[in-house]
């Protein structure tokens, strides 16, 4: 449950990759933060969670070098016995506008214990493609030359005209954060607004050929901005829907 929410940046699908030289011919999402309510749906028998309720805020700014995400998170678990744990998680990253760069820090609290708190940055780089961890350690990995970041990955989600597409992406949350995604984008219209519906699948980017460790729908509006979130555990299903929404006035530069 820890990795539960920080993948609603990492799972939207892409056609062609956005790059730097194409910012200024391009639409850009707006800015924005919402908070959403957090609700269990389609318990099964098989589900050793038998509630789940929570909060999350997110916040997604374009700043004068990049790109801010903020997210703060919680969710109050309880099992088939009746014991609860409130789980925290708290992710903030920025990303410059040329893709290459990107700086994180994730956070999880259980029962408001720390139990996870990784800090670090990545570069992309034709010869060289390396994530640096500063906490809980120092520690450097080589990633994948074809991997990408979060908010390339969400940003180009405007560009796809295909249906599926496929891509590695590191998202910064722990020292095990490439996962494999794959994506199927359409339409769907409610009370005559159009808005985009994704459907993603994620793996364990050693283990392609298994089954997804879970699915996500996102239901997204013309600004970039995500109505709702599923999160499809197959025994579970946790839905976030907005409660409240904000776009934020661009910084002048």
């Amino acid at each position: 449950m820890y990795k539960l929410i920080t993948y609603i940046f990492i799972i939207l699908s892409l056609n062609n990759i956005l790059y730097a030289n194409d910012i200024k011919d391009f639409n850009f999402i707006k800015s924005h933060e919402v908070i959403y309510d957090l609700n269990i749906e389609n318990i099964t028998s098989n589900s050793k969670i038998h509630n789940a309720v929570g909060k999350m805020n997110l916040k997604v700014q374009e700043v004068c070098d990049g790109w801010v995400v903020n997210q703060n998170t919680f969710l109050d678990i309880t099992d088939k016995n009746g014991l609860q744990v409130r789980n925290e998680f708290r992710n903030s990253s920025w990303e410059s506008y040329d893709f290459k760069s990107f700086k994180f820090i994730s956070q999880t609290i259980v029962n408001g214990e720390e139990v996870s708190y990784y800090e670090g940055e990545a570069n992309l780089d034709k010869n060289l493609n390396k994530v640096i961890f500063l906490k809980p350690y120092v520690k450097e990995l080589t990633i994948p030359e074809d991997t990408i970041f979060p908010m390339q990955h969400y940003i180009s989600t405007y560009r796809n005209k295909s249906n599926f597409q496929s891509f590695n992406v590191f998202f910064g949350e722990d020292d095990e954060s490439i996962n494999h995604v794959t994506s199927f984008t359409s339409s769907l219209t409610i009370n005559e607004i159009l808005y985009k519906k994704v459907r993603t699948a994620v793996f364990n980017y050693q283990d392609t050929s298994s089954k997804p460790i879970y699915e996500i729908e996102l239901i997204m509006d013309n600004d970039g901005m995500v109505h709702q979130v599923v999160f499809d555990y197959l025994d579970y299903k946790i839905v976030g829907k907005i409660l409240k929404s904000n776009i934020i006035k661009q910084k002048v530069c």
